[in-house]
């Protein structure tokens, strides 16, 4: 696989507080990483800056071999509250991105209703958010967020509000929208279980400054429970044991 995203050096501050520090990271086309550490460590920084968001004091991040300045439509972004509009319908919600794009209404329609049904959200398609489930409002801000097709998604503590069974439910609707699209993932988690769940690789972070403590590869075909259990220990112990 060919390098889709570089972060390269990168150092950001908040004021004078230092909350990242020479951190370089390579994630190749299609991988799903996940980024772990204690709260307040700085994963969130990292994927604002790699947004766009805010500017790094030092280093760089490269989509494509080509430098991040500012947000860009081939990155997708995905925070824990998913901010649907609250004044649009689950349908105009999901068509908001694909209406930017001046996609037309006839294939806007067949799109939408094709995420709307993959979602299970049949014959919620007219509901306000202040209608939904909390889980329901995750599926439509996902679809909202896939539809569009993005080179990169980052996701930042997308289910850290749910509980367990939801959790569990929205991991899998996650891993069926991905389905084959060939979609590099950022993900920021407290959860080690949801990393090794979903993850090719794990990037265990320190305490601020975030740096790297290790990048622990999984292999989702092959992995086993034991292998899940020794994975685990060996994030716990890291970040323990940090400083």
């Amino acid at each position: 696989m060919t390098e889709k995203l570089r972060i390269r050096n990168l150092s950001v501050k908040y004021d004078k507080l230092l909350v990242v520090k020479n951190l370089d990271i390579s994630i190749k086309d299609g991988e799903f990483i996940s980024l772990v550490g204690s709260s307040g460590c700085g994963k969130s920084t990292i994927i604002n800056a790699t947004a766009g968001f805010i500017k790094p004091i030092k280093g760089n991040i490269f989509l494509d071999n080509i430098q991040i300045n500012q947000p860009t439509q081939k990155i997708g972004i995905i925070f824990q509250n998913f901010e649907l509009f609250p004044w649009k319908t689950v349908f105009e919600n999901i068509a908001f991105g694909l209406r930017l794009h001046s996609t037309g209404e006839k294939e806007i329609k067949k799109r939408v209703m094709d995420y709307i049904k993959s979602m299970e959200l049949n014959g919620f398609e007219n509901y306000y958010p202040r209608q939904l489930s909390e889980g329901m409002k995750e599926r439509v801000g996902l679809a909202r967020t896939i539809i569009n097709n993005p080179e990169v998604v980052l996701m930042d503590e997308p289910f850290g509000a749910l509980d367990y069974l939801t959790k569990l439910k929205m991991q899998n609707f996650l891993t069926q929208l991905l389905g084959n699209k060939k979609i590099t993932v950022l993900l920021v988690t407290h959860d080690i279980d949801e990393a090794i769940k979903l993850s090719n690789k794990i990037v265990v972070l320190s305490k601020r400054p975030a740096r790297i403590l290790d990048i622990i590869p999984i292999d989702k075909e092959k992995i086993s429970t034991e292998d899940k259990i020794k994975i685990r220990e060996r994030i716990l112990h890291l970040l323990q044991n940090d400083g």
